[in-house]
């Protein structure tokens, strides 16, 4: 999934709600993407 499809689920006031956020941008989701072990994306997307 890219950062940009995830930054346009988490504009979503509800999620926002959800995980705390007053707001996020897809750049800030992709650096933050960059520092996560893919084998553990791998994991939550398959288990989804």
């Amino acid at each position: 999934m890219e950062p940009r499809h995830i930054a346009d689920d988490v504009l979503c006031e509800d999620m926002q709600h959800e995980l705390g956020l007053t707001s996020i941008s897809a750049a800030q989701i992709s650096r933050k993407h960059k520092q996560v072990d893919p084998e553990l994306l791998r994991q939550v997307f398959e288990n989804g």
